[in-house]
């Protein structure tokens, strides 16, 4: 499966360059990537669950994310693990957002986001999602609102 970085467009800013040292980098227009100062957190660790419930673990950045969901930066503070916000789940136009305790994720129409970790509330819930995905995989279709049931179905059990 094509890597989902290569899958979104890169912003216009975005150029591959080389160093004097001839190793890869990217370059900003105008600057070396040693003179530009990274905001945020740089890439997270993301479990990419899909519709069939195939996963894989992704190293995406909050740009990629916002640019996969249609989710602005707003919404994606929510799941930030460096802050405590109370239980909450935003619906938006393309997506939903989710931060209940443990779980924290992304939920689309057809795939979700779940943020990688190794407590095991997080690996059951993964391990649990892709065993209902797979199961109604032989249904017509899967919307955002049954990957949802599925979420609040295993959180209620």
């Amino acid at each position: 499966m094509e890597d989902i970085q290569h899958a979104c467009p890169r912003p216009a800013s975005f150029h591959a360059g080389t160093k004097i040292d001839g190793t890869g980098v990217p370059l900003f227009q105008g600057f070396g990537a040693s003179t530009v100062k990274k905001r945020g957190h740089g890439s997270r660790s993301w479990i990419h669950i899909e519709r069939n419930g195939k996963s894989q673990i992704e190293e995406l950045d909050k740009a990629t994310i916002m640019r996969c969901s249609g989710l602005p930066a707003r919404d994606l503070r929510l799941l930030d693990p460096l802050f405590v916000y109370p239980s909450t789940i935003l619906g938006r136009e393309n997506a939903i957002v989710v931060s209940l305790e443990q779980i924290r994720c992304i939920i689309m129409a057809d795939e979700v986001f779940l943020m990688n970790s190794l407590d095991s509330c997080v690996l059951r819930y993964e391990s649990e999602l892709r065993q209902r995905l797979q199961m109604t995989q032989n249904q017509s279709g899967m919307s955002t609102l049954l990957l949802m049931k599925n979420f609040i179905d295993f959180k209620l059990h």
